[in-house]
């Protein structure tokens, strides 16, 4: 911060060319100069603050800046809601104040430096006002309408937003330096807080840990092919394409297989609107997607992903024909969610180069992969399907052979447990309301319409329970999804599940026929009862995360934070579920547990590693320390 403060006051000007996205201290950096300058042909650039994500916030003066160049208004709705501006955005706010092509950045900048007569900054001029208006001005009611969103989007989980507007309203009030010093005591409250704390490990080091936990062989994939060209398949060749690789799409039939070359096109048109991709690529990138009717073209590739149907049988077939025409070398790989990884490679010539390869929808999106060996795996195949993952910049999480996929139990959890919650007689709008203020982006029946109950009826099926005494509680859900599948109410794909959909799917609201089907409203809905759906809807999924470890799918703890946060949308500020644990501690969680009703507390029913915890006092994070 001191550095800065003297590098905008040396009384020289300063020129930020910016060539690329400038995000948290690198905007921090821009800001402390008198004038910047963005590259304008590159659509991918972005500007913003992401600290908040972290449950953190900018320390080296960007609360204090950032209002005073563009507003109050625009500052909150970038530091504390996350806003990331486009370099035209950033430029129509004043936030930036050229935007040139990229070979005239560096001479822009240096034309500046030459003829500036002015080098300070607006703040640091007599008779400065902050844009808009500061807060003595008339300026409160963005802290009001911010205060109420802030409620709205973290539900008063996450103690960053709550410090940044103390930052910026405390500190407009008063002089840029003291301003800055109460960001700094703001910010290392923050510091000492465990939510930033499990966020950042979360967020940066396991990541960074998971990456180097296998090497990937030194050959790189070149073409790839993919069986099966609906939205997973579609999704998985653009991810593959949009790194460089030559992907063979194949269907049933010559339209199935365009089709999935359409739906690749359209996912690419809404990755140039997030500014995830250049529209200037796009027929370049869909050149290298080869759409066909015929497994015979699948002769020559290096790898091959079956996406088909979540149908043992289906799968086991268009399995055994690819196996049937690829090279020796060439590894298999399935995309499975809930299938066991042994039994579906059982007929394979080379069951040593089968693996399980799970992706997440959208996948050119979604940056987590779970890669799962079956029990006759080589640990060469795994290699490569971990350098592959890497090779399409995703992030590749490697399980334990048959045991499962992280991110399918705790989902599973998070959805049977709203089910649950329905047939007992809670409302729908409760259980709703109950996920959302948890952190979670949807709530679980909007996630079940999301997925499809004809697919989550077939899944468990194709899953008995576990035990005898799960059987009551699986039968349940089945025969929830059976009533709304009987009535057609296949959930969003079919306009209407437990909500009525609009056009597009655009608007939706709770089904009103719901409660012909299952009797809701007779359950005590007071707010200790909210508290408990609430903490319900966070249990089961914590839970689930806890038996990933207690059964071996890993043993890795920030496998499973990882993977809950990036697959799952587990509440970010907690920074995954086995972080929680070790914040609330595993007595608080047992407690809160047994507390539950007789049969739910079934369902809960604590595992060996949670109870092994509460004995010895001890975190999951320390052990894994003493681990390695």
């Amino acid at each position: 911060m001191d550095a800065l403060r003297r590098l905008e006051t040396c009384g020289k000007p300063v020129a930020a060319a910016i060539n690329g996205s400038a995000l948290g201290g690198g905007l921090e950096i821009c800001l402390a100069a008198h004038h910047r300058i963005v590259v304008a042909d590159d659509e991918t650039i972005r500007l913003g603050f992401p600290e908040a994500t972290l449950g953190l916030l900018p320390n080296a003066g960007g609360t204090q800046r950032l209002p005073r160049l563009i507003g109050i208004e625009r500052a909150i709705d970038i530091m504390v809601f996350g806003a990331v501006l486009t370099p035209s955005e950033a430029e129509a706010c004043g936030l930036i104040d050229r935007v040139v092509p990229a070979d005239k950045l560096m001479e822009a900048a240096k034309t500046f430096v030459k003829t500036a007569e002015n080098a300070a900054q607006p703040w640091d001029r007599r008779g400065f006002r902050i844009p808009g208006g500061g807060v003595q001005g008339g300026a409160r009611w963005p802290f009001i309408f911010a205060n109420a969103r802030a409620g709205s989007v973290y539900r008063g989980n996450d103690p960053a937003p709550t410090a940044i507007l103390a930052c910026i309203y405390e500190g407009t009030l008063t002089s840029f330096e003291k301003g800055c010093r109460i960001e700094s005591a703001q910010f290392a409250r923050l510091a000492r807080h465990a939510t930033s704390r499990n966020r950042v490990r979360s967020a940066f080091l396991s990541p960074r840990e998971l990456r180097k936990r296998h090497k990937a062989p030194d050959q790189a994939v070149r073409r790839i092919g993919v069986v099966g060209a609906g939205q997973m398949g579609s999704g998985i060749a653009l991810a593959a394409a949009l790194a460089g690789l030559e992907v063979v799409v194949s269907d049933t039939s010559h339209d199935a297989a365009r089709a999935g070359h359409d739906r690749a096109a359209a996912a690419y048109d809404s990755l140039v609107r997030a500014g995830l991709a250049q529209a200037r690529d796009k027929d370049e990138v869909l050149r290298r997607i080869a759409a066909t009717d015929s497994l015979d073209s699948l002769g020559e590739t290096e790898l091959v992903i079956e996406a088909v149907f979540e149908d043992e049988t289906v799968k086991r077939g268009v399995l055994g024909a690819v196996d049937a025409l690829l090279p020796a070398q060439a590894i298999i790989c399935t995309n499975t969610s809930t299938l066991a990884i042994t039994p579906l490679g059982e007929s394979l010539r080379h069951k040593g180069r089968f693996v399980g390869l799970h992706f997440l929808s959208p996948v050119p999106r979604m940056e987590l992969v779970e890669i799962a060996p079956g029990q006759e795996t080589d640990p060469q195949t795994v290699s490569r399907a971990f350098g592959f993952a890497r090779q399409i910049h995703k992030l590749p999480v490697v399980l334990n052979a048959d045991r499962g996929f992280i991110t399918s139990r705790i989902s599973s959890a998070y959805l049977q447990e709203g089910l649950h919650m329905l047939n007992e007689g809670a409302h729908p709008a409760v259980i709703e309301n109950a996920g959302r203020a948890i952190g979670m982006p949807m709530g679980p029946l909007a996630v079940c319409d999301l997925v499809g109950h004809d697919a989550s009826l077939n899944a468990l099926r194709q899953t008995p329970p576990a035990d005898a005494e799960a059987a009551a509680d699986h039968a349940d859900i089945v025969d929830m999804l059976t009533a709304l599948v009987q009535v057609h109410r296949l959930g969003r794909k079919s306009g209407g599940g437990f909500y009525d959909y609009g056009a597009a799917g655009r608007s939706r609201r709770l089904w009103p026929q719901l409660g012909e089907l299952f009797t809701h409203g007779k359950a005590a809905e007071d707010a200790a009862y909210f508290e408990t759906l609430k903490h319900r809807l966070l249990d089961a999924q914590i839970h689930a995360a806890l038996g990933c470890l207690d059964s071996g799918v890993t043993n890795d703890p920030r496998a499973v934070d990882v993977s809950a946060l990036l697959g799952c949308g587990f509440p970010c500020w907690t920074g995954g579920p086995l972080s929680h644990v070790d914040t609330i501690g595993a007595e608080t969680l047992i407690r809160r547990q047994e507390g539950y009703n007789e049969r739910t507390a079934r369902r809960f029913a604590t595992c060996g590693l949670l109870r092994r915890l509460a004995e010895d006092g001890r975190d999951i994070y320390d052990i894994d320390k003493e681990d390695r």
